[in-house]
């Protein structure tokens, strides 16, 4: 989607190992620990989840290799990171042109 007018930014993602003896046990929140909610937007793959929490609103992706007995889980950033890690970059968003 990068493209004229948009740049890209990095921002780090830290990676959690659900690991389990037979099936994964219910994930839980990275920033609450409460249990997640689990959606699955794409039918076709149903190794993977979007986990959001219904307590501190934080969203995450969750996927399980196939025949696995763990999962990777990853919180998604917020508007806050996203905002922080764009300021870090240095580098000022391009004006729109007028008309």
């Amino acid at each position: 989607m990068a493209g004229r007018g948009h740049r890209t930014i990095s921002i780090n993602c830290n990676v959690i190992l659900i690991s389990g003896e037979e099936d994964v046990p219910a994930p839980s929140c990275t920033v609450c620990r409460e249990i997640l909610d689990l959606h699955q937007p794409e039918i076709d793959r149903p190794d993977r989840f979007l986990a959001t929490c219904g307590n501190c609103g934080a969203w995450h992706l969750l996927e399980q290799p196939e025949a696995g007995d763990h999962a990777y889980l990853a919180r998604l950033p917020d508007l806050p990171e996203l905002l922080q890690a764009d300021r870090r970059t240095g580098i000022r968003r391009p004006r729109a042109q007028s008309g």
